[in-house]
């Protein structure tokens, strides 16, 4: 090769040395500021799927914090039918208790009636033979009146009948 063609080749070649390292700079240039570019967005992105999650998040905390509440409530509400119950067990058993009293006192009331109608029936069998025995004593009494009538009738027949016959004097 004539010494200028090589002259030329290592002007080349030392150009291309210079190039080099200002395109690889360059190149490295563009390569920063695409990755400074993608890792913005995805920043950004990050950023906006933070506060995505801390909106979730709150709105889970309000959720939780109403669900508490609405525990509290439920929980207030089955103690409050608990002692509903229980005042309810206590009445039933009171009027069972009632009723049994009641039954108690039917049975011995039943128990007096039935004595008391058989007392009643012994007073008025009582009664009967009583008016009957009255009866047979009238009945007597008037015979022996009538007796009485006859004999007290016979014998002033009879003082008239002496005193007739026996002088007066």
């Amino acid at each position: 090769p004539p010494p200028s063609a090589s002259a030329a080749a290592a002007a080349e070649a030392a150009a291309a040395q210079q190039q080099t390292p200002e395109a690889e700079r360059a190149a490295e240039k563009i390569d920063s500021e695409a990755q400074f570019h993608k890792l913005e967005r995805s920043y950004t992105s990050l950023r906006t799927e933070r506060d995505e999650l801390a909106a979730t998040n709150a709105a889970l905390a309000r959720q939780q914090a109403g669900a508490g509440a609405a525990s509290d409530e439920l929980r207030a509400s089955v103690d409050s039918l608990r002692r509903e119950r229980r005042s309810q067990d206590e009445e039933i058993k009171k009027l069972r208790d009632a009723e049994k009293a009641l039954e108690e006192d039917r049975a011995r009331l039943n128990a007096l009636a039935a004595s008391n109608s058989e007392h009643a029936a012994a007073l008025a069998s009582e009664l009967e033979a009583e008016r009957g025995r009255l009866a047979e004593e009238r009945t007597a009494g008037q015979e022996l009146r009538a007796k009485l009538a006859a004999k007290q009738t016979e014998w002033l027949h009879q003082k008239k009948a002496l005193n007739d016959h026996t002088p007066q004097g």
